[in-house]
């Protein structure tokens, strides 16, 4: 029958095992170790698992981590405390990240040299990071090396009887810190947690005693980080929505320009949108739709088209754009619709409409994974999937309405309701926006 225990069970009397001879201690360890290669299904080897278990595992689970890797009780405490330091290292990164983002995502020349943007670099490293490449240092790695380790990585092998100042490394020595330098990478590791200050002025201080080699460091033969490509994408998108204008010449409006922005990264192309004007009584809103509608639902609805304009006196493009707030174009359009759609859908319509179906069904899962673990503001201000036509295309816009006002001008009464609705359902759309962008550029709740 398979051994029931949990794996470190067997090792849990530590006075009984030290009893036992070297060699049956040696082959309880062993035995420990392969039993624990799985804890939860995953397999210790595996760094981001250890760490996620490091981070916020169990008892029991860095229980299993500390005899698989054979480290003391006092080892395992100094990885956990490092790990929960670098996890909480990595969500303010998060937070700076969102805030560059929030205000410009061009990149500086050494960010486009560096492939990345600064914020890519962990806190404690960042300063080192660049005042090495300003010394002609091209790195390739830094930040958080395994669990209580500190390490710069190069492209090349720049340290080739380099040697930090002996008094460096005693200094060093005596706050924790043990230096090790090899052709191609600076590392130390911590006898002791230390924050994240103490670690930027050791890699300062170890910055600043490396030679200048005499000229900057090059761009980086390395691939664009992930935050950088998707950066620059997000910026193209962004001056691209500051071009669109509709065929009145009106311009995407600031109010829901970000959100426009968001919901087409996120791969849902957007065909119309508004910010939200309490005056007219209508909340913001964003319209999604494959785009090139093809010119024809029904067969033969073009020459249906041409004859019923001629009929009724009207251009037909007015007829094609619907515009029925000009006399004749409603009456129009009812009647090209009765004459053509007896021919039945054209296939190019049907393949438009399936296209919009997924972008619809795609929609529909970010808004239930946005509402996954919060509210809304309030009920009205939820946000919603609101179809529009046959032809699938169809708008996110908040469930409830805004006071409808007439051509006239608006009661202070009126407007002032609407003006304080529109504030808690613009919160929402921003609301959604963020998380489309924290999404995009997988970025943790910061």
């Amino acid at each position: 029958m398979p051994n029931q225990e949990r794996p470190f069970d067997i090792l849990k009397n530590q006075g009984e095992f030290l009893a036992q001879p070297k060699k049956e201690q040696e082959e309880a360890v062993e035995r420990v170790q392969k039993e624990a290669l799985l804890v939860g299904g995953e397999d210790l080897r595996n760094i981001d698992y250890t760490r996620k278990i490091l981070e916020s595992g169990t008892p029991d689970q860095q229980e299993a981590v500390r005899i698989f890797y054979r480290w003391s009780p006092e080892q395992l405490r100094l990885a956990v405390d490092f790990s929960t330091l670098r996890k909480d290292i990595h969500q303010s990164m998060d937070k700076e990240m969102l805030q560059r983002i929030e205000t410009d995502l061009s990149p500086t020349k050494e960010e486009v040299a560096m492939g990345r943007y600064k914020e890519d670099f962990e806190p404690q490293v960042r300063d080192a990071v660049l005042a090495l490449r300003q010394k002609g240092y091209a790195t390739h790695t830094s930040g958080f090396d395994g669990c209580e380790a500190q390490s710069i990585g190069f492209q090349e092998n720049h340290l080739v009887d380099v040697q930090l100042p002996q008094e460096l490394q005693s200094a060093l020595m005596e706050r924790g810190a043990r230096v090790e330098v090899i052709p191609d990478r600076i590392s130390f590791s911590c006898d002791r947690l230390m924050n994240t200050d103490e670690l930027r002025q050791i890699w300062n201080q170890i910055a600043d005693a490396l030679p200048d080699l005499g000229k900057k460091a090059g761009p980086a033969n390395l691939p664009m980080s992930f935050a950088l490509k998707r950066g620059l994408e997000w910026k193209r998108r962004r001056e691209n929505a500051d071009q669109v204008a509709d065929e009145q010449g009106e311009k995407i409006e600031e109010g829901i320009k970000e959100t426009v922005v968001a919901v087409n990264v996120s791969g849902l192309t957007t065909s119309g949108s508004c910010e939200g004007h309490a005056d007219r009584g209508e909340g913001p809103w964003v319209e999604i739709g494959t785009p090139n509608e093809p010119a024809e639902r029904y067969g033969g609805q073009g020459e249906a088209e041409k004859r019923v304009a001629l009929k009724y006196g009207i251009p037909v493009e007015d007829l094609q754009k619907g515009r029925f707030h000009l006399e004749g174009v409603r009456d129009a359009v009812n009647e090209v619709i009765d004459v053509s759609s007896p021919n039945g859908e054209t296939k190019e319509f049907q393949e438009w409409r399936e296209k919009n179906n997924l972008l619809k069904k795609k929609a529909s899962e970010l808004l239930e994974e946005f509402y996954q673990h919060r509210e809304p503001t309030i009920p009205d201000a939820r946000l919603i999937i609101n179809k529009y036509d046959a032809g699938g295309q169809f708008s996110i816009r908040n469930a409830g309405e805004l006071l409808r006002v007439g051509t006239e001008a608006a009661s202070e009464m009126q407007i002032s309701e609407n003006e304080q609705n529109l504030d808690l359902y613009g919160e929402e759309i921003k609301q959604f926006t963020d998380f489309l962008r924290r999404k995009y550029f997988h970025l943790e709740d910061a």
